[in-house]
């Protein structure tokens, strides 16, 4: 079929019109719904090999966990089932970018926007484990942007790796559930999800949404390694760089709730997204930034090297006549949820003025991001991964 001129319709009732993303299992279309006239969008599955009847499985199974949440964080699937055998997922069509790709654009947000777009994230996650399941691949991919009057909402997407117990046996579904193998996206993971646990709850989703707001906040994410299996060693070890590494002017009530949310501990985290989200909104953003203590002998050495420095200039004064140099200035960049503007900076420091913020001065510039990982499609991005866990 070609994409660009589609001639199809799903289920006689979604005519597909043009292709909006594409992942690693499948395609997202938006289609009109013929019954409704409204736009939906329409995700169906690539040709499968052997492995068709399991990865059908699995797409229908995340269809039916994602219709049994209501929430306006989390992206509604409207319809599901079989077209000539093949299945497709209905869902909202979100007017929008995922978060990967706002970043990817924008730039970092500022703590006020970075707090908000998490604390939504939150309540989406909230409403998820209410209905019995844990996500376990929080990532920029799986959160969609999109516009709502002045703001922005945040919508929660892809229960592709969503551990969810059926009530009445208590057991784990086995299509995400192996023991030995540990499912999700290795830089989002819990330690006790790389490990490959088989009692993750909804901690292990806190623990990804401290990592969405570290690198919202940063442009980084704590952990970082050439080879999957020593990033998830990293991960098990706790070895990440802290927040405050990259950006020591934050908030100390954000830095904390960051701290929190990634402890290495599941029982030294939030108990649960609700409780980190009212963390996060009662964060104090004018408060400042901890100032490093100096020791009274590190005091007496800059006394003493600054009088040295004057004797010497007072030497060579009368004979050189000291250079000045012309330094431009970095643009900066201010964020807010809508489009980016530049600011030059004047000659003289002077406040910014923007829309949100009565007066507002920039004093800790955004650290460089790392390195992109390859675009993701809105609705879709680069599938999760299954690692299998051996003990030697």
């Amino acid at each position: 079929m070609n994409s660009s001129v589609p001639t199809e319709t799903v289920a006689g009732r979604y005519r597909l019109e043009r292709e909006i993303g594409r992942g690693g299992n499948g395609i997202v279309w938006q289609a009109t719904d013929l019954r409704l006239g409204n736009h939906v969008a329409v995700k169906r599955l690539h040709p499968q090999g052997d492995s068709a009847e399991r990865t059908r499985n699995r797409f229908l199974r995340e269809a039916r966990l994602g219709a049994a949440v209501q929430h306006e964080n989390v992206v509604r699937v409207l319809d599901f089932g079989l077209d000539g055998g093949d299945p497709f997922m209905v869902m909202e069509q979100v007017r929008g970018v995922s978060l990967y790709e706002w970043l990817q654009t924008h730039g970092l947000p500022r703590p006020e926007a970075g707090i908000e777009l998490a604390a939504q994230i939150l309540d989406g996650l909230e409403a998820i484990h209410e209905a019995g399941m844990v996500h376990r691949d929080l990532k920029p991919e799986n959160v969609m942007l999109e516009l709502a009057g002045d703001g922005v909402v945040a919508k929660l997407l892809d229960f592709g790796v969503a551990a969810v117990t059926d009530p009445s046996t208590g057991r784990r579904s086995a299509l995400t559930h192996r023991r030995g193998f540990a499912f999700g996206t290795p830089h989002y993971m819990a330690p006790e999800q790389a490990r490959g646990a088989d009692d993750l709850d909804a901690r292990c989703d806190v623990y990804g949404a401290g990592i969405l707001l570290y690198e919202m906040l940063s442009g980084r994410v704590p952990f970082e390694a050439d080879h999957p299996g020593d990033l998830l060693l990293a991960i098990i070890d706790g070895r990440g760089t802290p927040l405050a590494k990259h950006r020591p002017n934050l908030p100390p009530g954000l830095l904390e709730v960051v701290t929190k949310a990634t402890a290495r501990a599941r029982r030294s985290r939030f108990a649960s997204a609700k409780a980190m989200a009212t963390a996060l909104r009662t964060v104090d953003c004018s408060a400042p930034a901890p100032r490093k203590r100096r020791r009274p002998w590190t005091l007496w050495a800059s006394a003493a090297a600054a009088l040295l420095g004057l004797a010497a200039f007072d030497m060579v004064s009368a004979s050189f006549e000291p250079a000045r140099a012309e330094i431009a200035p970095d643009p900066v960049v201010e964020i807010e949820l809508g489009a980016p503007r530049l600011i030059e900076p004047a000659p003289a420091p002077a406040p910014v003025v923007i829309p949100e913020v009565e007066e507002a001065v920039v004093s800790d510039p955004a650290p460089p991001r790392r390195a992109p990982r390859p675009a993701p499609v809105s609705g879709g991005g680069a599938p999760p991964v299954a690692f299998r866990m051996l003990d030697y």
